[in-house]
């Protein structure tokens, strides 16, 4: 384990579930951020990101390369299965951890039960990170990031079969 001083980055994965209030988390809202697709941890500079995963306290593995994609079943589709990770179906109770253009070694995707913790520890080297979560970069100081998921965070809204608008009930 990498020994920073850092704060820890709480990120929250949402399964929007209709009908449903969202859970409030434990964490001070300062240290946690929401994802629905997927948590992107990538190296910025010319030096490889160091990246430790692991599942409820248990190391997975230690790598480095460009970085590290953790997604939903929904974001298994966008950035994890074009860096070669696994799609994972709709409903799949699950997250899947992808390492990014891996500098040597081997360390498959992980797909990763939902109602676990995963852990990323990583060491950015000298050129430093970046953090997208959903798409949109997050400024932070940690060094260690806690994903776990949340149902029912957020409602997705479905447009009507002409995408004009809302299906209204009348």
């Amino acid at each position: 384990m990498f020994t920073h001083g850092w704060p820890n980055l709480q990120v929250v994965v949402a399964y929007p579930l209709h009908g449903r209030a969202a859970s409030s988390t434990s964490a001070p809202a300062a240290h946690v951020a929401w994802a629905i697709n997927d948590l992107v941890l990538a190296r910025r500079g010319g030096s490889q990101l160091v990246v430790e995963v692991c599942v409820d306290g248990e190391l997975y593995v230690r790598m480095a390369g460009d970085g590290i994609v953790v997604a939903t079943p929904v974001g298994s589709s966008a950035y994890s299965i074009a860096a070669g990770g696994s799609l994972v179906a709709a409903g799949t109770h699950a997250l899947v951890c992808t390492p990014v253009a891996m500098h040597g070694g081997c360390a498959p995707p992980l797909v990763v039960a939902d109602d676990r913790e995963v852990t990323i520890e990583i060491d950015p080297g000298h050129g430093g990170f970046d953090l997208e979560v959903d798409g949109f970069p997050v400024q932070t100081a940690a060094h260690r990031f806690s994903v776990r998921r949340e149902h029912a965070y957020a409602t997705l809204v479905a447009l009507d079969a002409l995408f004009s608008g809302l299906s209204r009930e009348t």
